[in-house]
């Protein structure tokens, strides 16, 4: 019993908003996130099926990881969307949290972090 309300907070705690928001232009855009195999991505990806966009591509192939890069030192997960010829850009939600994602040309977008877990999963970063 305990092991399922603390499995049900953890899910609530971590539970990622559907639309955020994103400063362009000198103004804040809508954007609208949905969940695909295990990604959170723009809306963008999937208005085809399959999914087919820059961000999602981007989890299909390994890229190496580069070396530090001016800006985005100790963050290794800005370091490899750049990687993939991604921008990093922080989300905002109506509640102010911050989210880290890489904006593709075609202006899609996925979670930094689950790109670069996609690649380097947790268990074997050193």
């Amino acid at each position: 019993m305990l092991l399922k309300l603390i499995i049900a907070l953890n899910s609530f705690a971590y539970a990622y908003p559907s639309q955020l928001k994103v400063w362009k232009d000198d103004k804040y855009i809508p954007v609208v996130i949905k969940e695909h195999q295990g990604l959170h991505l723009s809306e963008v990806c999937l208005k085809k099926s399959p999914a087919n966009c820059d961000a999602f591509n981007a989890t299909k192939v390994v890229t190496t990881a580069s070396a530090t890069r001016t800006g985005t030192v100790g963050h290794p997960a800005s370091r490899y969307c750049h990687d993939k010829n991604g921008v990093v850009r922080i989300l905002i939600s109506n509640d102010n949290k911050q989210y880290d994602f890489c904006l593709f040309k075609d202006g899609s977008m996925i979670d930094s972090w689950e790109l670069y877990y996609k690649h380097f999963p947790k268990e074997v970063i050193k």
